[in-house]
């Protein structure tokens, strides 16, 4: 049988449930995108009165632009105007406080490889456009460094280079626009979970095999749409939700953070009977008790389940430009000016009209 055949049912169906829900929100962020990169649309000068005709020009002034560039400025200048990360350690215990600046040394240097100063100015940069920002981990990658020491070669010192490897962690700053949270909850502690989503390509979903992840080559496996599958392909593709999770030679690569049922989570074990060769039985929860684990999936399948100490601190940090009551969004500089954007545009296109209409000669047709 397919692995985690049981949590692939259960996640498909959650993610395509909180992705309709958030649709109305994601209409608004849009248009929060679409004023931050002045896109001209149907609709930008809505309520302010002015004829459609007017309407229809093409001109789109850059306030809303202008004053997230100048709001995001004010905070990552308080943040790094002085060259330096924005935090300081001291020692708890007295006894410690000789070592708490080596330990700052490596909290620094873990910060700066993971370029965490560009994490956190894109992170403002999304709070402002969207009102909200997501960033995910922390995780942990192999990482070497490189080093010379002084080497005693029978009596004679020589400088060696030496290399050293170890576990890294880092952050990831998720696009807001892909983030999809528990519709029902109003702050993250309250909330089942949330889904990041991505796009990936087949090579990219298939370099991740052997490192622990399963069903990895039926989730690179494009649907065909020339019609020369087989049977049996058509009936795996009646199985996944294809439109969904394919779309334009790419696959939908989705980590979902959160809270399932442990009936969902079936455990691979060995045959019980010890026969080579023999599939995996799937060992299934007793319970709906709630867990919390990681899960990677693409293409519909489930590739990875990692089951979290719950007692440790959320992989998830959401942060807001401005929180609203009882909201899981919050509210940005873009949405907080909708209104002067739209009057704006409307003066500024009245304004091109009439002085065409001024200084071209008009004529009558009889």
């Amino acid at each position: 049988m397919m692995a985690y055949e049981n949590c692939s049912y259960y996640l498909d169906g959650l993610l395509n449930e909180w992705d309709m829900a958030r649709r109305p929100q994601e209409l608004t962020m849009l248009e929060c995108y679409q004023d931050f990169m002045r896109i001209a649309r149907d609709g930008d000068t809505k309520g302010t009165g002015v004829a459609k005709t007017q309407t229809s020009k093409p001109l789109f002034m850059g306030v809303t632009r202008s004053k997230i560039r100048s709001a995001t400025a004010k905070v990552n200048d308080s943040l790094f105007g002085n060259g330096e990360m924005p935090f300081d350690i001291s020692a708890t215990n007295p006894e410690l406080e000789p070592f708490s600046d080596t330990f700052e040394v490596i909290i620094n240097g873990q910060l700066e490889a993971m370029d965490f100063r560009d994490i956190l100015s894109a992170g403002t940069v999304a709070e402002a456009t969207y009102g909200t920002s997501f960033t995910f981990g922390p995780f942990v990658r192999k990482a070497k460094k490189k080093h010379t020491k002084l080497q005693d070669n029978y009596g004679t010192p020589m400088m060696v280079e030496a290399e050293h490897e170890y576990d890294e962690p880092y952050y990831e700053l998720g696009n807001t626009l892909d983030v999809y949270p528990d519709p029902a909850a109003r702050t993250m502690k309250a909330a089942q979970g949330l889904f990041w989503v991505s796009m990936f390509t087949p090579s990219q979903v298939l370099a991740l095999e052997g490192e622990g992840y399963k069903n990895v080559q039926e989730a690179a496996k494009m649907p065909d749409s020339a019609g020369i599958e087989t049977g049996s392909d058509r009936a795996q593709s009646m199985r996944a939700n294809i439109d969904y999770w394919y779309k334009d030679g790419r696959i939908k690569f989705a980590r979902y953070f959160g809270k399932i049922p442990s009936s969902k989570v079936e455990q691979l074990e060995a045959d019980v009977s010890g026969d080579e060769g023999s599939a995996p039985v799937a060992q299934y929860g007793d319970s709906d008790e709630m867990i919390s684990v990681v899960v990677i999936m693409a293409g519909g399948y489930v590739l990875k389940v990692t089951r979290v100490d719950e007692s440790e601190r959320s992989m998830v940090l959401r942060t807001c430009w401005e929180n609203a009551l009882d909201e899981m969004w919050g509210v940005g500089v873009a949405e907080n000016n909708f209104s002067m954007q739209r009057v704006t545009n409307a003066a500024f296109r009245m304004y091109t009209e009439s002085k065409g209409l001024a200084l071209n000669p008009t004529k009558a047709v009889d």
